[in-house]
């Protein structure tokens, strides 16, 4: 006992000394103490975790590196590893908790938008929002069936050979395995298991595509020149002789075609700015950025795009979601030119938080909760990597465990 205690109370000692001022919480035998339990033996670490220890530091420095560059969906699913290493650990649990909450809330967002684009017309643009909902929530009931109602015309066939899964078919068909269920869902099968070699399964296209149907044209393109005469007569020399008026009409469709592109942007535009009122603004941001090069609407698009991606950033930011607030400030730019202040202001937010998690580690190492303590300071160096303290805390922390354990 007095040999445990006498490897923590020096380590706590320093880093008190290194963050004068932290709050610290008194535990029963004060700092540097191991808590005994009746009868006066140590707590002993849990037998089924500890050898897994290695493991769940791995998984947790992913999980926070996956958190901190914007992958809740990735982060997710490490956190859930780690919360199965160290079932006693409070954060791995609060963790999943709070990025399963965000990552469904994210998936009905996107759903109820692309039922909303869906009702205006825009296939394409309700497509987005069903895939944008599986990437949040790769179950997600309603984007799935609505996916397969608004792509079945561009669904393809593949029969499944032997040694296939539907990550492989995934990878194949749309180059991400991660699409795994979108495969296994479309055909009503668990994306858990293998696909029955023999079985035709239909798997739906993810983009729209490439060409455009005959007679139809992208706003602000100009018609290719064997669709321009469309008045209705028959053009052909043969036809019409010297007389009639094919002489005269052709030349009045090459004027109508260019008077009527430059507008073809209005209606769209229109859409992104209803989209910015009501607050949805990246995906106004993305409605403007298809206009920037229109020549009639070009300028107020890209001002557009501007404020919607500045308004995005401020959002991000308010919720902490620190990459996605940097990803819309540069997005920003040129046209906000104050972006660059709001990047130095995340980036000053970020190292504040960086602080709040470092102090918090302290007080969890001073209370002898050793793995929520490298947790934090991993935490630290995610938002910010040159943190002076944290590299040398988290080997403290870890050294002290591997002695604990050695005296176990």
């Amino acid at each position: 006992m007095k040999r445990v205690a006498a490897l923590l109370a020096p380590a706590a000692a320093l880093l008190l000394a290194a963050c004068a001022g932290a709050p610290t919480a008194p535990t029963p035998g004060g700092p540097g103490t191991v808590t005994p339990r009746p009868g006066g033996a140590e707590e002993p670490t849990a037998p089924d975790t500890a050898p897994f220890a290695a493991l769940a530091t791995r998984f947790t420095a992913r999980a926070v590196r996956q958190e901190a560059a914007g992958d809740p969906r990735q982060a997710l699913d490490s956190w859930k590893v780690v919360a199965a290493l160290r079932p006693a650990a409070a954060e791995p649990r609060r963790r999943v908790a709070d990025l399963s909450a965000r990552l469904r809330a994210d998936a009905d967002r996107h759903f109820r938008d692309g039922n909303a684009r869906l009702q205006e017309g825009s296939v394409d643009a309700a497509r987005r929002e069903f895939l944008l909902s599986l990437a949040a929530d790769p179950d997600h009931a309603g984007s799935l069936g609505a996916l397969k109602d608004t792509l079945e015309q561009d669904a393809t066939t593949y029969t499944v050979a032997a040694g296939d899964t539907f990550e492989g078919i995934a990878g194949k068909q749309y180059g991400d395995p991660a699409k795994s269920s979108i495969v296994a869902r479309a055909n009503n099968l668990d994306p858990a298991g293998k696909p029955v070699p023999g079985t035709v399964l239909t798997v739906p296209g993810l983009a729209p595509p490439a060409a455009k149907p005959a007679g139809k044209r992208a706003p602000g393109a100009v018609a290719e020149t064997p669709e321009a005469p469309d008045s209705g007569y028959d053009t052909e020399p043969s036809a019409l002789g010297t007389e009639g008026p094919a002489a005269a009409e052709p030349p009045a469709a090459t004027p109508v075609e260019p008077a009527k592109t430059p507008d073809a942007g209005e209606p769209q535009l229109a859409k992104a700015q209803e989209l910015f009122k009501a607050k949805k603004f990246e995906d106004a941001g993305g409605a403007a950025d298809k206009l920037a090069d229109n020549p009639a609407v070009g300028a107020r698009a890209r001002e557009l795009s501007g404020n919607a991606w500045f308004a995005a950033g401020d959002a991000a930011l308010k919720e902490e979601r620190f990459a996605d607030a940097i990803a819309a400030y540069r997005k920003a730019e040129p046209a906000r030119k104050d972006a660059p202040a709001a990047l130095a202001a995340v980036e000053r937010r970020k190292k504040v938080k960086a602080e709040e998690s470092y102090n918090a580690g302290v007080r969890y190492f001073i209370n002898q909760q050793l793995d929520e303590a490298i947790l934090s300071w991993e935490q630290t160096l995610a938002l910010n990597p040159e943190h002076p303290k944290a590299p040398k805390d988290i080997a403290k922390a870890r050294g002290l465990q591997q002695k604990l354990k050695e005296l176990r």
